[in-house]
């Protein structure tokens, strides 16, 4: 697979607000999920794109205090439109119940292998 292949989150140096300008102009903006980590922000990336729907994955690591609010604010957050809040929740939380649900299916797999 090459380099332009691969789906990948904007670089964490980037300033909030060159993505955010990325975003179509339109009504407010809105958090509709804290992350909890950088592999729940590239799954839900990667949901959001494939269905066409404008985000900006916002990421609270600060680099002068070593991620220190990330452990109490979460990894980060995902930013929608208003308008496309609601449709990106739906998502967001059925792509999260599928991988819990994969999760849990791999886990017992796994135990039932083990004598």
């Amino acid at each position: 697979m090459s380099t332009s292949d691969t789906k990948t989150l904007p670089p964490l140096g980037v300033p909030l607000g060159e993505q955010l300008a990325k975003l179509p102009d339109g009504g407010p903006l809105f958090r509709v999920h804290v992350l909890s980590n950088q592999i729940e922000a590239m799954v839900l990336h990667d949901v959001l794109e494939d269905r066409g729907i404008p985000h900006v994955i916002e990421s609270y690591r600060d680099t002068a205090y070593d991620g220190l609010f990330q452990a109490t604010r979460g990894w980060g957050a995902v930013v929608v439109r208003e308008e496309d809040a609601d449709r990106a929740a739906a998502l967001i939380k059925t792509a999260l119940e599928e991988l819990l649900e994969s999760a849990e299916d791999e886990e017992e797999e796994e135990d039932e292998g083990e004598p």
